[in-house]
């Protein structure tokens, strides 16, 4: 979009039209130049919100079957370095220090995305961040594409597995668009990133599939943002590679007795790229909490919603019959249990797994007598896949709901915690609690037959009895059966959440509402 129409609106009608045009933005990186020659004086202090939204250069069939080459990784991250500084260069200068607080996005796709092997892209490429274009409830939730090189035929899908090639071109790189420090903006400001206090939320939606690396980027970015308090983080999954196979047929990656696991580390190699990089995130990020230690010590609210789409994770045609579930990483859940202990809000989804995130008890590492818990936390959710009747520890009988009761019990500010998980379509489960004033209540909703035991019940009246001391306040119990029918995917167990307006951002719950009901459609077996 470019700014240069905005230059000619009559002063007679710019003091009604200017707060609303320059509220938000949507740049790209042509656009930056022309941003601090037309958003200036009043019209600064109307903008809230900056999509930074980055176009790689295009790319044709020759190519949209194979990864992006050495010279093109650097390409896309000298696009994303240049546009950076030059952005947070304008945004250093004195006249926005007294701006209020703004919200920065960023996003980077390349227009061919959509003419190759990301069609379903359509259907949310022209949402913006306030406004979903097709969220009208009559929308028919498909497109009919017909592109069988691509893998659609009559609008269903009708190509899987997706050739890895295809999956590396639109996610990019496994780490990410990183910072290039032999970039020209770079350069001329010796390599430091400008400071900019007028940023206070960050925001990468799901809306594409790039990522951006952490310890490439992200951790620089946020040490130059001393306001920042808001983070909302909505990541692909790294797809998984198909292992070649020699002229023989046999694989050409094998385990070994010195590599048992080298065939699931070849293919999945950019999840765990993934994975290590969101380590690095938390403990740079998060690790410094109140201390002033880590890049966002000011942090107070972080959600991290983890997407995923089956399609993508596919190696063959074997896996499409098989159990659609991928557990988390429980490094990335216990290392954002030990950096989040001073996080006023927490949420994350698909990443990280509850069992993983309580277990074993917190070790802050801090110095004797300090709180060893969650001082500030008052709104806590975590996806869980084993919430109705499961045993985490024989020795000591712990399910979830225990474990997560002696968890809450060092977070004297709770206000919710909610748990919750779909395993397949009809299935989920949601374990909540709410403090809701002196009325504290859990509640247990699952498609499944279960119930909340007494020893359950006791560890969160214990609880109650921390929060209300001395006041006899009692704990209200509910369970509750859902109807399998109503689960059509996570978009059907996320609006069952009283968070939910909190783990996603509401234009990729729109999109995710979709997406489920296109799936029943276009997603079914082909043939």
């Amino acid at each position: 979009m470019s700014l240069a129409r905005y230059s000619h609106v009559s002063r007679q009608w710019q003091s009604l039209v200017e707060p609303l045009m320059f509220k938000s933005l949507i740049l790209h990186q042509s656009d930056i130049q022309g941003f601090s020659k037309i958003v200036k004086g009043s019209r600064m202090f109307h903008l809230q919100y900056i999509w930074l939204r980055l176009e790689l250069p295009t790319y044709d069939c020759e190519s949209c079957q194979t990864e992006e080459s050495k010279e093109e990784i650097r390409s896309h991250n000298l696009i994303y370095t240049n546009a950076i500084w030059d952005l947070f260069e304008i945004l250093s200068s004195p006249s926005w220090t007294s701006t209020h607080g703004l919200t920065l996005e960023l996003s980077a796709h390349s227009p061919s995305d959509t003419v190759h092997f990301g069609k379903d892209l359509k259907m949310r490429i022209s949402d913006t961040p306030w406004v979903k274009w097709s969220s009208g409830p009559d929308r028919p939730p498909t497109f009919t594409h017909n592109d069988p090189f691509h893998g659609w035929l009559n609008g269903r899908f009708c190509r899987r597995p997706l050739p890895t090639g295809a999956k590396a071109r639109l996610f990019g790189h496994p780490r990410g668009l990183g910072l290039d420090p032999d970039a020209p903006s770079a350069r001329r400001t010796g390599h430091k990133l400008p400071e900019v206090s007028s940023i206070h939320t960050v925001v990468i939606r799901r809306q594409f599939y790039r990522a951006f690396s952490a310890s490439r980027g992200l951790v620089q970015m946020f040490r130059s943002l001393p306001r920042l308090e808001n983070f909302t983080y909505e990541p692909w999954r790294g797809p998984p590679r198909a292992v070649p196979r020699g002229p023989d047929g046999a694989p050409a990656v094998q385990n070994t007795p010195d590599e048992p696991h080298a065939e699931r580390a070849y293919r999945e190699r950019a999840r765990f790229l993934r994975d290590n990089d969101h380590e690095h995130l938390f403990g740079r990020v998060l690790g410094g909490g109140g201390s002033g230690g880590g890049a966002g010590s000011g942090l107070k609210r972080m959600s991290i919603f983890e997407d995923v789409d089956d399609v993508f994770y596919e190696t063959s045609r074997r896996a499409r019959r098989a159990p659609k579930f991928y557990h988390p990483s429980g490094a990335v859940a216990r290392h954002l249990a030990g950096a989040s202990r001073d996080l006023e809000e927490l949420h994350a989804a698909q990443n990280v797994d509850a069992e993983d995130f309580f277990t074993p008890a917190p070790d802050f590492g801090r110095e004797p007598g300090a709180f060893a818990g969650w001082k500030n936390l008052k709104y806590l959710s975590l996806t869980c896949m084993h919430i109705v009747g499961s045993v985490l520890m024989e020795e000591s009988n712990d399910t979830v709901i225990n474990l997560a009761a002696k968890r809450a019990e060092l977070m004297p500010r709770l206000e919710v915690m909610e748990l919750w998980g779909r395993w397949a379509t009809g299935t989920a489960s949601i374990f909540r609690f709410e403090r809701r004033g002196r009325r504290p209540r859990i509640q247990l909703l699952s498609t499944e037959c279960s119930h909340v035991s007494k020893e359950e019940t006791d560890c969160w009246q214990g609880v109650v009895d921390r929060l209300y001391p001395e006041l006899g306040i009692r704990l209200e119990v509910e369970v509750i059966r859902l109807d399998g029918v109503t689960i059509l995917g996570l978009a059907s167990v996320i609006e069952l959440l009283v968070l939910k307006d909190r783990i996603l951002h509401p234009v990729s719950l729109l999109q995710l509402h979709q997406e489920d009901r296109r799936r029943q459609v276009t997603y079914r077996e082909w043939g």
